[in-house]
């Protein structure tokens, strides 16, 4: 039987929090911040643009696009 998509239902204009992702694909926030800090998860700061985007942030709110986050967990081929 298929898996059901822990995304499915996800407005493309939507955007998760790094709980959020973390808690819809059942991994930890560890495992998503790293993915966004070693560039393999694409991930903004609402009200940031640019190249430096995000730099030295802190604990800031990231926000992760649902599209991103699907081609990062499942690839390209969903």
């Amino acid at each position: 039987m298929p898996r059901k998509n822990p995304l499915a239902g996800l407005s493309p204009d939507e955007s998760l929090t790094i709980k959020e992702a973390a808690s819809r694909l059942g991994v930890s926030e560890r495992m998503i911040r790293k993915a966004i800090k070693d560039g393999y998860l694409k991930a903004f700061i609402p009200g940031r643009t640019g190249p430096d985007a995000g730099l030295k942030s802190g604990r800031l709110k990231w926000r992760i696009k649902p599209a991103d986050l699907r081609e990062w967990f499942f690839g390209s081929e969903t």
